[in-house]
């Protein structure tokens, strides 16, 4: 796909993330971790740090729209890092060579992201994991 298809498809994206935050946010309100915290003691699933909010928080602020994509060179998918990359440490063989690229472009991505979506979080979980990973065999 051509570059000025992604960019317009990108902003189409973007589009209508910003209109279903309009939507929502009146009705949700912004998010804090107490509920999701209380949520995870409920169904007796592994601890969960607190401080572990900040991260996920700025994580999953990412609407899709494609525009890090951009960033990228040739077939390289930014856009798909961030939504799909193996944050686990049982899966994070599947992101290799990942971690590197996110940060060489998290500049360039930190200019251009309307959600200011941390890819040097993500950069760090990935080889966090991956260390985890290699650790384990």
């Amino acid at each position: 796909m051509n570059k000025i298809i992604r960019k317009i498809l990108a902003r189409i994206s973007l589009a209508l993330g910003v209109l279903k935050h309009l939507v929502t946010v009146p009705m949700h309100g912004r998010r804090v971790p107490g509920p999701w915290l209380e949520r995870l003691r409920g169904e007796s699933l592994a601890p969960a740090p607190v401080d572990l909010w900040e991260y996920v928080e700025g994580t999953s602020r990412c609407i899709g729209c494609g525009l890090c994509d951009l960033a990228g060179e040739g077939v390289e998918s930014p856009s798909a890092w961030v939504l799909g990359v193996a944050r686990e440490p049982s899966t994070a063989s599947l992101a290799e060579g990942v971690p590197l690229r996110l940060r060489a472009l998290a500049a360039q991505i930190s200019t251009i992201c309307p959600a200011r979506v941390p890819t040097e979080d993500i950069a760090r979980l990935l080889e966090a994991n991956q260390q985890r990973l290699s650790g384990d065999r």
